[in-house]
C-alpha cells in the first residue's frame, strides 16, 4: 500500500477495479472502498483532522452539558454534514486536479473556490447552530456558579 498527498493505492485496486467492472463487487467491498476514503482523508486533509478535532470537543461539552436527546440528534447531524461537506470538498479538488492535470485552468479554480466556499458556509452554519445551543447552557452554567 502506498500513500502520499495525492494518492492513496491499495496493492489490491486493479482486483477491486475489475470486480466491479464483472459486476462481482459486494457490499463488503463497498465498505471497503469507503473505509480507504476515511482514511485518506484523515491522513492526507489537516482540515478534516481538525473538523474531527472541534467535533470530539464539542461531543465532549455536549456531555459535560448534559444535552438533551433533541440536542444531540441535531448536534450529530451537524457534526455528519460538516465532515460530509468537507470529504466533497477533497473529492472535488482530486477530480479537478486530475481533470486538468495539475495544470492551471480558470474554470478549475473557480471550482475548487466554490467547493471550498461551501465548506466556509457548512461551518459558519456549524459555529451559529453550536452558539444556538451552547450559549444558553454556558450562561445558566456560569450564572450558577459553574455547578453541571
Amino acid at each position: 500500500m502506498s500513500h502520499n498527498k495525492n494518492t492513496f493505492v491499495k496493492d489490491s485496486d486493479q482486483k477491486a477495479f475489475l470486480k466491479l467492472r464483472s459486476g462481482q463487487f459486494t457490499w463488503w467491498d463497498s465498505m471497503e472502498c469507503a473505509m480507504s476514503g476515511l482514511r485518506f482523508l484523515f491522513c492526507s486533509e489537516r482540515n478534516f483532522r481538525i473538523h474531527l478535532a472541534i467535533a470530539l470537543s464539542v461531543l465532549l461539552a455536549g456531555w459535560l452539558l448534559k444535552l438533551e436527546t433533541l440536542e444531540w440528534a441535531l448536534l450529530i447531524m451537524m457534526i455528519g454534514l460538516m465532515l460530509a461537506v468537507e470529504a466533497l470538498n477533497t473529492a472535488i479538488e482530486r477530480v479537478v486536479d486530475l481533470a486538468c492535470d495539475k495544470k492551471f485552468h480558470q474554470l478549475a479554480r473557480t471550482a475548487k473556490d466554490i467547493s471550498a466556499g461551501a465548506c466556509l458556509m457548512m461551518a459558519c452554519t456549524s459555529v451559529a447552530f453550536g452558539l444556538i445551543l451552547f450559549l444558553p447552557k454556558l450562561i445558566r452554567y456560569i450564572s450558577e456558579g459553574f455547578v453541571l
